[in-house]
């Protein structure tokens, strides 16, 4: 900035010339205390009277090409980072297929594996049929039975979640 300000820790503040432009880039997770947060999204306010925009969810980079001469406002917006935890009971090495990819880029496994999701993230789990000879009998959501042969497992991540596709003869 102008007055030779690089980084800082929120809360903060920099100046630039009018017509300028900067960029700033967020940290993909943040950690207080013993709950581990998960960047969102930007919000972005280019006039001190105007609403915030909301700029696409997960780009940790945010842009702006010219400052004009009004004051900028940008929030870095984190919610709640939440655990999936997907196993496999009687079948190992499970191939699971996994809807939407979580924060740190991460989509399908194999069992057992761990994926990170922002708060209340909607996703579904598909496991196979057949594995290892054994046929596919139920999921099971946090030691909870979810309906008979059902391959499809959908998941809100509002908690940390554990899925178990159960297998049998």
């Amino acid at each position: 900035d102008r007055l030779g300000r690089g980084d800082g820790l929120t809360n903060f503040s920099r100046s630039y010339a009018p017509n300028q432009g900067y960029e700033l880039t967020a940290p993909l997770t943040h950690l207080v205390g013993r709950t581990t947060y998960a960047f969102e999204r930007w919000l972005l306010r280019t006039a001190p009277t105007a609403g915030f925009v909301n700029q696409p969810i997960g780009k940790l980079d945010l842009s702006v090409s010219n400052i004009v001469s009004l004051d900028d406002t940008a929030i870095a917006r984190y919610v709640i980072r939440r655990v999936l935890n997907v196993r496999s009971l009687y079948a190992s090495n499970v191939p699971i297929t996994v809807s939407v990819t979580d924060i740190n880029g991460k989509k399908n496994g194999a069992t057992n594996f761990t994926r990170f999701y922002r708060n209340a993230q909607a996703l579904t789990l598909t496991a196979p049929a057949i594995v290892g000879g054994r046929r596919f009998y139920r999921w099971r959501l946090n030691n909870a039975n979810q309906p008979t042969g059902n391959k499809t497992l959908s998941v809100s991540m509002t908690a940390t979640h554990t899925a178990d596709a159960v297998y049998g003869y």
